[in-house]
């Protein structure tokens, strides 16, 4: 792994997308997800949609730092 791929939560219930403080702001939680060189070339040459279009097809163990490409 050799990048970080930033995207929602998915793995945890939507309310923890965002978080608002005592004061009303609100900010976005966001996942770092690492991924390869490959899937990080990928995402600059085709876009994050097309690299989430991707995870979903191949289903991967995201939380694996061994696993292989989807690229």
């Amino acid at each position: 792994m050799e990048a970080f791929f930033f995207y929602m939560p998915i793995c945890l219930p939507e309310e923890f997308s965002t978080y608002e403080s005592s004061t009303g702001e609100t900010r976005g939680i966001v996942w770092a997800i690492p991924i390869t060189r490959q899937e990080a070339f990928f995402v600059r040459d085709n876009g994050w949609e097309a690299f989430v279009d991707l995870l979903q097809e191949h289903d991967p163990d995201l939380l694996d730092m061994h696993r292989k490409s989807v690229v």
